[in-house]
């Protein structure tokens, strides 16, 4: 009898302190996919960039729109075909008209790119500037398409902090 008023109290003490073995995380708050901050490269100033969290996989990641502001995929991994005179099947998805450079100032490049997770793994939606990519003679090009909607996977982010 003891043991059993004993493992009624643990039970409910468990239950009211959430710490139950049998809580489940509701799929609306989990996200499949990593961090996508470990997407950003080498140099991104991580502790200016302004990122919050959403419900599931849903963020905002503000940068500055420069020509250093950009997403690195690979055509291998996109639904965008490869250009013949790709060098090395690496494009840029721009988050400024690289052609005008004209900057535009602090842009949330989650929404912008249309970033979303799927099957663990993140990919860019949205090609606002179209995208960029070095030919075979190592000049950049820029070409534009109605691409939004296909899936290309991230590879790396370039984010420069906003001012």
């Amino acid at each position: 009898m003891n043991w059993f008023i004993i493992l009624s109290l643990f039970f409910i003490w468990n239950f009211q302190e959430c710490h139950c073995c049998l809580k489940s995380k509701r799929s609306a708050d989990y996200c499949e996919c990593s961090d996508i901050i470990d997407l950003l490269d080498e140099y991104a100033d991580r502790a200016n960039i302004p990122m919050t969290e959403k419900v599931g996989c849903v963020r905002n990641i503000t940068c500055d729109a420069d020509d250093q502001t950009y997403v690195t995929i690979y055509f291998s991994a996109s639904e965008i075909v490869r250009p013949d005179d790709n060098n090395n099947d690496i494009g840029y998805v721009d988050s400024t008209n690289l052609q005008t450079g004209v900057p535009r100032g602090p842009l949330d490049i989650f929404s912008s790119f249309g970033m979303s997770c799927e099957n663990k793994k993140w990919y860019v939606t949205k090609y606002p500037f179209g995208l960029s990519y070095e030919k075979k003679d190592w000049k950049l090009e820029y070409i534009t398409g109605d691409w939004d909607g296909k899936k290309s996977e991230i590879k790396f982010i370039a984010c420069i902090a906003p001012p």
